[in-house]
């Protein structure tokens, strides 16, 4: 009996032996150490912290809105609204499709934010356009060219500030200098309206 208790503990400790060195090899792996990418982390259930930091900051970071101009085409509502907003009505008259004045002005200044914000508080935008290619109704080609007339307008751009009543009270066109400078220039145009005189500042 002594012999056989001898000999089992004899053989059983090699196997004790390499069942400690085999646990002291193998610690407990976290995602970190094992090297798993973010998608393998995730299906672990444990969220990749660099996601979570970008989602974070999109979510804290503002967007910053950007003003838009809505050009009427229908003079009749754009009296109607000037009236009820009491503002003045900014009319474009212009060939979009071929004028390079007028492409000009409108990528420096008309697309501008700056503009945009201005023109928004003090007017309603008018455009009456003269294009070679866009298809227009037959009835805002008959008010353009009628509005034209009215106006005297011989060249594009030709910018007109007027009352809700469609009274002429300014006149202006393209100009060097960017947004910042044309709305700068409209302000004097509107201080000068409303001291009580008309004012015209000629175009290109």
């Amino acid at each position: 009996m002594r012999m056989t208790t001898k000999w089992g503990l004899a053989a059983g400790l090699p196997v004790l032996m390499a069942l400690a060195v085999v646990l002291t090899a193998c610690p407990n792996q976290t995602a970190e150490n094992r090297g798993d990418t973010p998608a393998m982390q995730e299906k672990a259930g444990q969220p990749d912290p660099q996601q979570k930091t970008t989602e974070m900051t999109a979510k804290s970071t503002p967007v910053a809105e950007k003003a838009e101009l809505n050009w009427l085409t229908d003079f009749t509502k754009a009296q109607e609204t000037a009236r009820s907003g009491d503002k003045y009505i900014l009319a474009d008259f212009t060939g979009s499709d071929w004028c390079v004045w007028c492409k000009r002005l409108d990528a420096e200044v008309f697309s501008q934010t700056v503009f945009r914000q201005f023109a928004n508080d003090r007017f309603v935008p008018f455009m009456a356009d003269f294009p070679n290619s866009k298809i227009q109704t037959q009835e805002i080609k008959e008010q353009n060219q009628a509005l034209m007339d009215r106006y005297g307008v011989r060249g594009f751009p030709t910018i007109l500030i007027l009352d809700t009543q469609g009274k002429q009270l300014a006149q202006t066109g393209y100009r060097q200098g960017g947004a910042e400078a044309y709305v700068k220039h409209l302000k004097e145009l509107i201080a000068q309206i409303e001291k009580g005189g008309n004012s015209e500042s000629g175009s290109m």
